[in-house]
């Protein structure tokens, strides 16, 4: 599978930049090339860039992607530029001390630049990262959402802004419909859109449809081998699915490049729990909230320990999580999917309408996570399946 890397570096006003097309894995180099302009016509580049790799491997070039590469093609702000590539990467990080200083720094972007519709798009998954983990879903989503509509309306052909919008209706509006169009624009926009296949293999896992979920997560990952989102949720999926083996695959070759990604060795732990590799997996549990420390980490360490007939250190852990909660934002879901593992349905209840009254992104999950199986039949659970809406939808 070839993939690009290459690096940047500048000087003054001048940009260079080297590419490689490597043969993926192997890192077999297929060709290399140096390009060099000034830093304005970056975006220009990128699109010369796209041109010469797709010649380069004998790829096609849809009229709609002539398109698409034609309107970045303009001079740009290069400080300004500089500032929104430094804001969408810290977007994408983990931590909500990056989360914050990158919707701090396109915050200033759209300021200088109120028609940057690549910034609103970052500042949408930015704020999209936020929900659940460090922020209530009705503080952070409509943020989320009011930054990726106003990316659609500077530039409809934003598959970027439209994957995230996707994303929105699914976890947070729980309007499958809304989702799926929004979604399929996306990829209509851009097949190439690694972004756009995520979205569409959480809608369709959650919608029953595991297959074509499973199909989606594989073309998201094929897209961008390297993107530490794509291959958590193809782990998680996969664990989801009962498919461990693949799950720990994908998992241990992303911690290859990124060990500390605390999201990623958390479902390798899962992976092996649920492989009955229970050693490994509790100490691949225990790693993930050493390097991130979060509800999300903490709760799949309680179920861990839970599957594992560790009914303590569950219950320890638990007990952090409610302790927290009093102090910030926990995500009711995490909770209450640690109690279904220990078959405290009554607590598990408890929480889950909680995350049901904060719209808590989780709780699309509400049919896939194993762990939850003890809660089927209860009409409880009957009755959390209608609130977010999956009825007829197996």
């Amino acid at each position: 599978m070839p993939i690009v890397d290459g690096s940047v570096t500048r000087a003054g006003d001048r940009v260079r930049i080297i590419t490689r097309l490597v043969r993926f894995p192997g890192e077999q180099a297929v060709f290399t090339k140096t390009y060099e302009r000034a830093a304005a016509e970056v975006l220009s580049l990128q699109s010369e860039l796209a041109m010469s790799i797709a010649n380069e491997i004998g790829a096609s070039i849809r009229p709609d992607d002539e398109i698409r590469l034609a309107a970045t093609a303009r001079p740009v702000d290069s400080l300004l530029h500089a500032d929104y590539l430094k804001g969408r990467f810290l977007t994408n990080e983990p931590t909500r001390e990056s989360l914050e200083k990158g919707i701090a720094i396109l915050d200033r972007v759209v300021q200088r630049d109120p028609l940057h519709a690549a910034a609103h798009s970052a500042t949408a998954e930015a704020w999209f990262n936020m929900a659940s983990v460090y922020l209530p879903p009705a503080q952070a989503m409509p943020n989320a959402k009011a930054a990726a509509r106003r990316a659609i309306e500077l530039d409809p052909r934003s598959d970027a802004a439209r994957a995230v919008l996707g994303r929105i209706h699914l976890f947070y509006d729980w309007d499958w419909p809304a989702a799926d169009a929004q979604i399929q624009k996306a990829i209509d926009l851009n097949p190439n859109s690694s972004e756009a296949y995520r979205s569409l293999a959480c809608l369709r896992m959650a919608s029953g449809q595991r297959a074509a979920g499973l199909e989606a997560i594989k073309r998201s990952v094929q897209l961008s081998p390297r993107s530490l989102w794509a291959n958590f949720f193809s782990a998680i999926l996969h664990n989801f699915s009962g498919q461990h083996g693949e799950a720990i695959v994908h998992a241990k070759s992303a911690l290859e490049w990124e060990p500390d990604f605390g999201f990623i060795r958390s479902s390798l732990g899962v992976g092996y729990v649920e492989s009955n590799r229970i050693p490994e997996g509790i100490r691949e549990l225990e790693a993930a909230v050493k390097s991130l420390r979060v509800p999300t980490t903490l709760g799949f360490l309680a179920i861990g320990y839970a599957r594992a007939g560790r009914t303590s250190d569950a219950e320890r852990i638990i007990g952090e999580l409610v302790e927290m909660a009093e102090k910030q934002y926990v995500c009711p879901f995490e909770v209450g999917a640690a109690f279904a593992a220990l078959g405290r349905n009554d607590e598990a209840f408890h929480w889950m309408n909680k995350g049901l009254a904060d719209r808590a992104d989780c709780m699309i999950y509400l049919r896939l996570e194993p762990w939850l199986n003890g809660l089927h039949g209860d009409p409880r659970y009957e009755a959390l399946v209608r609130s977010v809406g999956f009825t007829d939808r197996r």
